[in-house]
């Protein structure tokens, strides 16, 4: 039980940080190889290059999950009263776009993995990339429910404690 709190709190955090990592430490070797042996790998650019973008589609959630994706708050900062409400007309915009976003992601990967095409270095199946995004849409619906879904038990288990 712990272990899936820790996840539901940390997935995207510690995969962020895991494919930083990997990238950091790929960068280091490509430019060590380079610098004193004159050789390099073929495929760390490329790898490091789709990382990166597994890296920026679990920031999409990330960020969900935070509640620190980008949206305009200067209406909600000068009028008050409109803050909650607004915050929760970001919030389904938000999942209106994912949502509307999901059917032609998932053409697309049933396109790629149809063709089979990979990537040039790392013989990737280029379907594995695009799968990013598409995850990181899913994980920012997840996020953005889970976060009603507690505020609702909150609410429902505040009541029941008035009613005691």
């Amino acid at each position: 039980m712990k272990l899936l709190k820790w996840l539901d709190d940390h997935l995207e955090e510690a995969l962020i940080a895991i494919i930083i990592c990997v990238i950091a430490l790929l960068m280091m070797t490509q430019i060590i190889l380079r610098t004193f042996f004159k050789a390099s790998l073929s495929w760390s650019d490329e790898t490091c290059r789709y990382l990166f973008i597994w890296a920026a589609a679990l920031g999409i959630s990330y960020s969900t999950q935070k509640g620190i994706h980008l949206r305009m708050d200067i209406l909600p900062n000068l009028v008050k009263p409109l803050e909650r409400p607004l915050m929760v007309l970001c919030d389904i915009v938000l999942t209106a776009f994912a949502l509307y976003l999901l059917g032609p992601g998932f053409q697309v990967l049933a396109q790629l993995a149809q063709t089979g095409q990979k990537a040039a270095a790392t013989r990737i199946p280029m379907y594995f990339i695009y799968a990013s995004m598409w995850v990181g849409l899913v994980l920012s619906i997840i996020r953005v429910a889970e976060r009603y879904l507690k505020k609702l038990y909150f609410l429902i288990s505040r009541r029941e404690k008035a009613e005691e």
